[in-house]
């Protein structure tokens, strides 16, 4: 059997309860800015895919990069001349330095770079002025779409001295 109340005892009740929820409200609310607090740093320190369309390593770099495909490797980038600049060197618009090269048949001899085709450079199938490599592995510029830096390395115990690394 349900006791009788009186409109003060109901009022008291439901602001009691109402109470309550608002400091159930507050503690979720609380719980809901540390979750997303925590989701901000972790996007923040997390890595991110850089879009080749965006910005490219540094020449020389060993970076993690991605095919269309979603195939990941680990890859050197080597930066090339494009098909513009190298007619832009042909035609004396920009630099066109020496190089010394080698051959068989010659020996040692000085080349202008225009002259040169070298890893990374457009052309024939590499569509763009760049290229990935990794060992015998020889990739052109247009089969990675995005790349990112590799991670630090993990750094487990402590590290008294060199000879430890």
């Amino acid at each position: 059997m349900m006791k009788k109340r009186n409109l003060g005892e109901m009022v008291a009740y439901f602001k009691r309860r109402v109470a309550d929820m608002d400091i159930a409200q507050k503690y979720k609310m609380e719980l809901l800015g540390m979750i997303t607090a925590i989701e901000i740093k972790h996007d923040e320190l997390a890595p991110k895919w850089i879009p080749v369309t965006e910005a490219l390593p540094e020449d020389g770099s060993l970076v993690i990069a991605c095919s269309p495909y979603g195939k990941i490797t680990i890859v050197f980038f080597t930066k090339g001349i494009s098909q513009e600049d190298r007619t832009k060197m042909k035609n004396g618009e920009i630099d066109d330095p020496s190089e010394e090269t080698w051959c068989l048949s010659e020996g040692y001899s000085k080349s202008k770079r225009s002259d040169l085709i070298k890893e990374g450079d457009e052309w024939e199938n590499n569509q763009k002025a760049y290229a990935w490599n990794y060992g015998p592995f020889h990739y052109s510029g247009q089969d990675f779409v995005a790349w990112m830096p590799l991670p630090e390395p993990a750094v487990i115990g402590e590290v008294t001295d060199e000879s430890d690394r």
